[in-house]
């Protein structure tokens, strides 16, 4: 690889590749048969949010869709326009779909385009094989997108928090599984189809003995070797896991700009079409995502550096307009032709800037508004990190003047209810369970106490999670970590297009030893995730080893089977073959299945830099959903290792929504 191709990396969206496939895939091919015809597209609840999460509205008219509707409603018809519907591949929606067509009279629409997100069932196609109108289908096709992304390097399959019953607990039976299961190998394996390639490993991530992560990842290497698309191998990486791998990180309060405004604000994140719509008392919503250009640009930066940055980006976008001021200087927009390029630019400046300044105030007013909580949130952050961190004291308020014991801090955090939200008191709670990894019967004696006086339900919580999460069978490991310093607080400014440096604005400057002793107390806690996507993609630390052996390659089923029966074989033959078969087993999942030499594909990219280049990408799904405070530590990696690494899950959610989620978990 040059080293000019090196410098010239750039993270691929995973938004902008969907949104690619949905519009040339899909529409791209309607439109080479008639340039000039107009669609009206009708879509399911699942496939309105697949659209929604990567399509806006003006890409939809871009590309001829002139209406975008619900099934589910009544809709007037368009006779003279084709119809496109996109379908789940469900008895519901192609019944839904069936219906429309099924009353006598004047037909709705003039063609029929149909397509399905994942493959579907031949009794379902015989059902619109024998409808009315059949002789109007033009298309059946199957499109293949089965996630929705919330972001350049997040997705989800949207579900929501009442499912979590039917994952995890007692309600988490093989036949709640079977349709989560069958949409969480669709989501993965279509992903992979997204970035036209065939992954050579998928490893899970060691679970509780009742957690399906590795039947879900022996079905999603099945399906991927059975693939019929012709698509290249690669070196890609996907890594299967369940929320039980690091339970500490959803519960807690993180210090950083986006975290700080989700979980203290209005935001609603578990709508993958509108992941961050804010909604303030007596105000329009507001859409809080990567469009917003503060958000993108503050969204990872430390509490505090976003707070001082609001001025300096200000400046930014109203002082200097490059095509604007050129254009000026020579005469202005009357003396441009319409068709020149620089009058095109510069009207595109002035409406970004003038876009920008509006979210960059709007997210100043919500600095503003965090000010009368802000010290009591802190206080709340640094409990969370030494929960964490496993440490056994932590500072007793705000003031910073002594310390007390994790559990004493928990219990006045209980018991100030006019401090604290109900929201901040349960996360707190479930942030200490999470962190020592089990509660003493003194403590929940405590919390009995507190259920009975104040109609609340702390003890349920802790049964739910226990149950849930196997959390309470163990006291938690402390981990050997390194604290985070400045070096991991700026690693994402290596990304231009996702981050700038805001470290570099005076405001920031003045108060920058106090930041820094801030983070090094309120940002010490690196979400696991990192950890473990460094280790699958490194061998050069012992640390790296000791994480691969907690997540071995997956084998399809296919593949274990004819592997179980090579072993019976060997075994009958005699004891020589039990103790092949010993050595044998005792390597499946790490070393023995890589390719020879796997050491060797870690060359260094660049002679200067002594960046290693690693082959492929990660892709990692979460059975349980994931965090804001992940999606950035994948951010993290991307800058570090500059490959691509998408994280995804069951659902996206903030703490309090996680708390909800654990509320559903069925227990005794």
């Amino acid at each position: 690889m040059e080293d000019q191709d090196v410098d010239a990396f750039v993270p691929t969206s995973l938004k902008e590749l969907t949104k690619n496939r949905w519009m040339k895939e899909m529409i791209g091919p309607l439109l080479q048969d008639n340039a000039d015809a107009w669609f009206i597209m009708v879509a399911d609840e699942v496939s309105m949010q697949m659209i929604g999460s990567s399509c806006t509205v003006d890409d939809l008219t871009d590309n001829r869709i002139a209406l975008l509707e619900s099934i589910e409603k009544l809709r007037m018809p368009f006779v003279g326009l084709d119809v496109v519907y996109v379908l789940e591949p469900t008895a519901e929606s192609v019944s839904k779909f069936i219906a429309d067509w099924d009353e006598d009279g004047e037909e709705p629409y003039m063609h029929i385009h149909v397509y399905f997100l994942s493959t579907c069932p031949d009794k379902e196609l015989d059902r619109i094989a024998k409808m009315r109108g059949i002789e109007r289908v033009i298309t059946c096709k199957e499109v293949n997108i089965a996630y929705q992304p919330v972001d350049s390097h997040g997705y989800t399959l949207g579900f929501k928090p009442d499912e979590y019953q039917y994952m995890f607990g007692r309600g988490a039976r093989p036949e709640n599984l079977k349709i989560f299961t069958a949409q969480m190998i669709n989501a993965v394996v279509s992903l992979c189809a997204s970035l036209g390639e065939r992954p050579k490993y998928v490893r899970c991530w060691n679970s509780p003995a009742r957690s399906r992560v590795k039947e879900l990842g022996a079905h999603i290497r099945q399906r991927l070797d059975e693939w019929p698309l012709k698509l290249p191998d690669s070196e890609t990486t996907v890594l299967i896991m369940d929320r039980t791998f690091d339970m500490v990180t959803p519960f807690m309060d993180h210090w950083c700009w986006g975290h700080m405004i989700q979980e203290n604000f209005n935001i609603d994140i578990s709508n993958p079409a509108c992941w961050g719509l804010f909604t303030a008392e007596g105000e329009k919503p507001c859409q809080v995502d990567e469009d917003d250009y503060a958000f993108q640009q503050l969204r990872f930066m430390l509490y505090n550096v976003a707070k001082k940055s609001f001025v300096g980006l200000q400046d930014e976008n109203s002082e200097a307009y490059p095509s604007a001021a050129r254009m000026q200087a020579m005469g202005g927009f009357s003396k441009l032709a319409n068709d020149d390029p620089l009058k095109a630019n510069a009207l595109k400046e002035l409406v970004q800037y003038r876009d920008n300044g509006d979210k960059i105030k709007f997210h100043t007013q919500l600095g503003r508004k965090m000010k009368s909580f802000e010290a009591r949130v802190e206080d709340l952050i640094q409990y969370m990190q030494a929960c964490a961190m496993g440490e056994d004291s932590v500072f007793a308020d705000e003031n910073q003047d002594k310390k007390i014991k994790r559990w004493e801090k928990c219990a006045k955090i209980l018991e100030d209810r006019t401090k604290f939200t109900k929201e901040q008191r349960e996360k707190a709670l479930l942030c200490y369970v999470a962190g020592v990894g089990s509660i003493t019967e003194k403590e929940k004696e405590f919390l009995h106490k507190f259920d009975r006086a104040d109609q609340t339900d702390y003890v349920a919580l802790v049964n739910k999670m226990e149950e849930g999460f196997a959390t309470g069978k163990a006291k938690r490991k402390k981990e050997k970590l390194k604290n985070r310093d400045e070096r991991d607080f700026r690693v994402l400014e290596q990304l231009e297009k996702y981050s700038m440096d805001s470290w570099r604005y005076p405001e920031v400057q003045e108060a920058r030893s106090q930041i820094l002793d801030k983070a090094s107390l309120y940002n010490r806690w690196t979400p696991k995730i990192r950890r473990i996507i460094e280790a699958a993609l490194l061998d050069t630390e012992k640390w790296h080893e000791d994480y691969k052996k907690n997540m071995p390659l997956a084998e399809s089923k296919k593949a274990e089977d004819a592997k179980a029966s090579k072993e019976a074989k060997e075994a009958a033959e005699g004891e020589g073959g039990k103790r092949a078969n010993r050595t044998a087993a005792s390597s499946v999942g790490v070393e023995m299945q890589e390719p020879e030499g796997f050491a060797n594909l870690h060359q260094h990219r660049g002679r200067y830099q002594g960046k290693q280049f690693i082959p492929g990408k990660v892709i990692v799904f979460i059975m349980g959903g994931f965090c804001h405070a992940e999606l950035q530590a994948v951010y993290e990696a991307v800058a570090q290792h500059s490959l691509d690494v998408y994280i995804g899950g069951t659902h996206m959610m903030t703490g309090k929504g996680f708390v909800e989620a654990v509320r559903f978990i069925k227990s005794n």
